[in-house]
């Protein structure tokens, strides 16, 4: 099997793109380090059934699922 991307030059690999593998990932790179993050998930974070997305449209209050 051949590798699509080639080969992959990194100071730093974070396993994992839930919050704290993006924040342990973007630290480095305050400093000047390459990082990559690798995750198996195609969304990190699946949605809860029966709860609304964080991204999805807040109403005027400012709370998800809040009606306008």
């Amino acid at each position: 099997m051949t590798d699509p991307y080639g080969e992959i030059d990194a100071d730093v690999l974070v396993v994992g793109a839930g919050p704290t593998g993006l924040m342990l990932a973007f630290e480095p790179t305050l400093a000047g380090a390459r990082a990559i993050v690798v995750e198996k998930a195609e969304h990190p974070n699946p949605p809860v059934p029966g709860r609304q997305h964080p991204t999805a449209h807040r109403g005027s209050a400012g709370h998800a699922g809040s009606a306008r």
